[in-house]
């Protein structure tokens, strides 16, 4: 399978995306019968990802964490704390970054997260945007079929992580949060490989629900999706606290991950080179922070 291409938004030219156990993940989405097994296994059991978190959260896989560094070229000197601090993989994973490393922008929309992103304003009319002319499943994205047509013709923003990524999302605008909502699911690889086989794996995921009350953008939904090696999504914020843009709103252990941003119709405008570079399926990676739309009321 072809080695996919992603521009990233700070250096303007494209690369090549590094793929956490590459070796691995090229037999697990090969289209063979042991390999269909073996992903049929660990999407559908939890038993298989929670035993790895627990292995990411022992003492010894401290180990892992400097050779880690040095083949992702991580910057450790963004980090609150020293890399010999951190008590296990899981605790280096989830790490907390120094706030001046990423500023946030003057814009009323800003990025979630430091992921490789995808935007469309207008879901009914992006038509078979996904590999293999996938659709995007609304409707069993939110488990809610009323609530799905809400958004049908809304707007549509995936960043997804990469376990190199920094794996805290936050307010992507000034808001109130409502109580998180499980949707249980399987736990199926989100990255680029097993997406291009199994597009679909944004709606069959284990994922979480929060609505966001906003005055500039109305009502907001941030669906956090879990996936193959993930063993919790957790939120830090408390329901009912309006929080500014940029305040964290929870994080992913161990693995890959992505949140999905949805707004009602005529609610965003989204960047013009995120627009542009997701009508031709390219992603566009960025960092936390960093400018994502404003309001439908003015364009810059």
């Amino acid at each position: 399978m072809p080695e996919k291409q992603i521009f990233d938004l700070r250096k303007k030219v494209f690369f090549t995306e590094k793929v956490y156990g590459q070796s691995f993940l090229a037999f697990f989405c090969q289209n063979n019968l042991p390999a269909k097994f073996l992903r049929w296994l660990f999407g559908r059991f939890a038993f298989f990802s929670q035993l790895l978190g627990l292995w990411q959260k022992s003492f010894f896989s401290k180990k892992q964490i400097w050779p880690f560094l040095k083949k992702y070229q991580i910057d450790s000197s963004e980090f609150v704390k020293k890399p010999e601090e951190f008590t296990s993989f899981n605790d280096f994973f989830v790490r907390r970054l120094k706030p001046e490393k990423r500023p946030i922008s003057s814009e009323a929309l800003i990025l979630p997260a430091d992921a490789r992103y995808l935007v469309f304003e207008n879901l009914a009319q992006t038509g078979p945007f996904w590999l293999k002319g996938r659709r995007f499943d609304l409707k069993s994205l939110l488990q809610d079929g009323p609530l799905a047509e809400e958004y049908r013709e809304g707007a549509l923003a995936i960043a997804r992580l990469a376990p190199v990524d920094y794996h805290r999302f936050h307010f992507p605008c000034q808001a109130r949060a409502k109580p998180a909502r499980l949707i249980r699911g399987s736990f199926y690889s989100v990255n680029p490989q097993a997406l291009r086989l199994k597009p679909e794996t944004l709606w069959e995921n284990k994922r979480c629900l929060i609505e966001l009350e906003t005055e500039l953008f109305g009502r907001v939904l941030a669906v956090a999706i879990g996936a193959a090696l993930v063993s919790s999504i957790q939120t830090t914020y408390e329901p009912g606290i309006v929080y500014p843009k940029g305040a964290e709103m929870g994080y992913f252990a161990f693995g890959g991950s992505t949140l999905v941003l949805l707004f009602l119709k005529n609610k965003v405008l989204f960047k013009d080179e995120l627009q542009q570079l997701s009508a031709r399926g390219i992603e566009s990676y960025a960092l936390m922070g960093g400018g994502l739309g404003i309001t439908c009321r003015r364009r810059t």
